[in-house]
């Protein structure tokens, strides 16, 4: 199997050109984008509303969600001016409206959040970002199906990572006990019905 090296590209999702020379990069790099995951996110200081700064709340906002619009916005350009992969039409002769039937150009998943589904305390500039996400993913697929584009988004729990190291830490007592709860290290298995709400 030919594999092609990947490239890394330093670039800021919160501004535009910034973005459009990122998915240039790729298109040069590999000829074209067939999938793209928008992962980027920050979680903000964690406070109640009324404690937490119009600052903090912009910028959480600017990398969360205009990052994700921008990223979309640019991938989905480029997807457009793809040509459309078929699968075997014999496939879906029987449902000519299905969208594989006339191609696919690309697939994009975006990264939003249990907190996106879901009220969570102290966090809510990245509440609000997280269900904006899912707003922007469910318009983008809409608008974008007929013309052989998927876009969907993840909405995990908390992960291993310094942001979720970072959420604990600044949460008050009464909290942090319910972020990483016992069965945490089983949370793969548990169903989204059963997880406490925060």
């Amino acid at each position: 199997m030919l594999q092609t090296p990947g490239i890394a590209v330093q670039m800021d999702v919160t501004m535009a050109t910034s973005v459009e020379a990122m998915v240039t990069a790729a298109v040069q790099r590999f000829g074209r984008i067939d999938c793209a995951f928008n992962g980027a996110g920050i979680l903000g200081a964690s406070a109640r509303i009324v404690e937490s700064s119009e600052d903090a709340f912009d910028r959480v906002m600017d990398v969360n969600v205009k990052g994700v619009w921008l990223c979309l916005k640019y991938e989905i350009a480029q997807m457009l001016q793809q040509e459309p992969v078929l699968s075997d039409p014999a496939r879906w002769a029987d449902k000519p409206d299905v969208c594989r039937f006339r191609g696919v150009r690309g697939s994009i998943v975006n990264a939003s959040s249990l907190a996106g589904l879901m009220p969570c305390r102290y966090c809510s500039p990245y509440c609000a970002s997280k269900w904006a996400v899912l707003g922007i993913t469910k318009t983008a697929a809409v608008e974008y199906a007929s013309d052989g584009i998927r876009v969907n988004a993840v909405c995990p729990y908390l992960t291993a990572t310094p942001m979720r190291d970072q959420l604990v830490e600044q949460s008050p007592p009464d909290l942090q006990e319910r972020l990483i709860p016992k069965w945490y290290p089983q949370v793969a298995w548990q169903r989204p019905r059963r997880l406490r709400r925060l």
